[in-house]
């Protein structure tokens, strides 16, 4: 997505604001320039009335064309200001949006691979640039170009010839100025590239403090933080540095064209070619005109600042997604909970395949345990179900349907994940819980919170369920932590439940809540869990051993103990380490 593109898109859905904007902004310079012809024609005639009395008249009717002038600019500018004031703030939140979308349609790759702080610079460098660009094509260009189609209209009418030489000496200057101010483009790319990698940087210790201090690795953070701070810093002192050098090439050029155009003007009144209101006229208007074109070089380079900003961001938030919904993707219709996976293969990060032709059914109801050695494909099976990935080939039924051929919100709607590490919002525990279902009422998250042996530790917070949890949670212990999660779960009530080791980090006595309370949310549902604990499976209705992406033995827990094959090995090991 180029950033022309980008923000054409956006033009088509605010037309009117933007004609409206454009008609008077051009209306503007015409009235503006109309003001210095009507002075300049007054000028002219205040000699002839001096000897003819009856040049009143036209003196009169040029200062009433003025009062004119001047009252269309006034108008003209309120209404420009008016539009423009409810356009950009409207037109930066359909951007944000649309960024906001665009971001969380990416994969968990990307979220896994790209620093949050980094995508939050990135995404604020559109949104700020796009504004930028909107000032810089309403101030450095569609302003100054009407202002010198009128300028040099009034010039050639007063003289065709000396018109033409003012042009062309004007064109000259355009071409140069923008020609010097398009260069700074590339450094203002880099600059913000170094200054997202820096904002990352920053945001990634600030999120992970806890990790720094309790590994003692302040002054290594801050050693690296300096690093692309520095880097950064460079980059704008040359971008900073070079516009300096860019802004006294284009200053030499002006004046020497201004100095031309000035001379042009004086030559031509020497060949008695000029009245002195066009004089007057001309040289009132030459300054403004040169201002102008000295403007759209500005814009040039400008634009290309802004616009090195946008393209940076932009090719991040359109990075190509890994995991897309089908054009003719539809809601899932869930006829019943059963799912399949039917000869899927699946490789990751251009390893050898992880599966391959690999088949599990797990029946509407049924409680299956996956048991294995870490990196043994149990996770990755669990984000094919849930289509954080896309399997190579093959396909997962759930319900019945393909789940390629289903909307990934509808799919993740019938599906609850209670994982090790729970995540929770710098939110309340209200809206945490409630984050289960957004519409459930107080009454029914309480009910939540209750069920999940939630309910008691959440009234002893000084807030009770309106108490801040911190920063992912970290208020709170890993057994509440995970209630809490629990109880977000039951009110989401989904038919298909996934358990990826969710008592693994817990004390016995959390241990305890958390089995009663999974025990309440497991009834009537599908379920998949993942556990080390093997004493926590033992209430599956099935285990399936998974080693390197291959199903070892399936059976209930006793089935396994009696085979004595891989699964009893495992159990053999616990009980030893107990």
């Amino acid at each position: 997505m180029t950033p022309f593109r980008f923000i054409f898109k956006y033009l088509k859905k605010t037309k009117v604001m933007v004609g409206i904007i454009l008609f008077a902004i051009i209306a503007r310079s015409i009235a503006d320039r109309g003001e210095v012809y009507a002075m300049s024609q007054t000028i002219g005639i205040l000699p002839q009335y001096a000897e003819d009395k009856s040049a009143l008249s036209s003196i009169i009717f040029y200062i009433g064309l003025l009062a004119v002038f001047l009252f269309a600019e006034g108008l003209a500018n309120y209404i420009w200001r008016y539009t423009g004031g409810k356009f950009q703030p409207y037109f930066s939140s359909l951007v944000y949006k649309d960024i906001f979308s665009e971001i969380h349609k990416q994969s968990v790759t990307f979220f896994n691979e790209e620093m949050a702080g980094k995508v939050a610079s990135k995404t604020k460098n559109i949104v700020s640039g796009i504004q930028e660009i909107y000032l810089d094509v309403v101030f450095g260009l569609i302003r100054p170009i009407s202002g010198i189609v009128v300028s040099l209209f009034l010039i050639c009418r007063a003289d065709w010839m000396m018109g033409g030489c003012i042009s062309i000496l004007n064109l000259i200057f355009m071409v140069a100025i923008i020609f010097i101010r398009r260069k700074i483009g590339s450094f203002s790319e880099k600059r913000a590239r170094f200054r997202a990698e820096a904002d990352g940087v920053f945001i990634d210790t600030v999120t992970n403090s806890d990790l720094v201090k309790s590994f003692a690795n302040y002054f290594y953070e801050k050693g690296k933080f300096y690093h692309v701070l520095r880097t950064a810093v460079r980059a704008e002192q040359k971008e900073r540095t070079k516009d300096a050098l860019f802004d006294f090439e284009g200053k030499m050029v002006f004046y020497g064209v201004y100095l031309l155009s000035g001379i042009c003007v004086f030559y031509f009144w020497y060949l008695g070619r000029l009245e002195l209101a066009d004089v007057v006229m001309t040289t009132s208007l030459l300054n403004g005109l040169m201002m102008e074109v000295n403007n759209i070089g500005f814009f040039a380079g400008e634009f290309a600042q802004e616009y090195g900003q946008v393209k940076d961001g932009l090719e991040l938030v359109f990075k190509p997604r890994l995991v897309c919904d089908l054009p003719e993707a539809h809601n899932i219709k869930m006829r019943g909970s059963a799912i399949n996976f039917a000869d899927i293969t699946y490789h990751y990060n251009g390893k050898d395949n992880l599966f391959e032709k690999f088949n599990l059914k797990i029946k509407s109801g049924e409680k299956v345990g996956l048991v294995g050695h870490s990196g043994s494909g149990k996770s990755t099976l669990i984000k094919l179900l849930v289509r954080y990935f896309d399997v190579d080939d093959g396909k997962i039924l759930v319900g019945g349907e393909n789940i390629k051929n289903v909307r990934q919100e509808s799919l993740r709607a019938n599906i609850a994940v209670i994982p090790q590490d729970t995540t929770l919002f710098n939110r309340t525990i209200m809206e945490n819980i409630r984050y289960g279902n957004v519409n459930a009422s107080d009454e029914k998250v309480i009910k939540a919170a209750k069920a999940a042996y939630a309910d008691e530790f959440i009234r002893k917070l000084p807030n009770g369920y309106d108490s801040k949890v911190g920063e992912r949670g970290v208020m709170l212990s890993g057994g509440e932590r995970q209630r809490v999660a629990i109880a977000r779960a039951i009110l989401k009530n989904a038919p298909i439940l996934i358990l990826d080791e969710a008592t693994s980090a817990l004390d016995s006595d959390s241990e305890q809540y958390i089995q009663k309370s999974l025990k309440k949310l497991m009834k009537g549902k599908t379920v998949i869990a993942i556990a080390h604990r093997l004493s926590t499976l033992k209430e599956m209705d099935r285990l399936i051993v998974i080693d390197n992406g291959k199903i070892l033995e399936e059976g209930s827990h006793e089935e396994l103990l009696k085979r004595r094959g891989a699964y009893y090995e495992f159990y053999k090991i616990q009980s030893m380490n107990k």
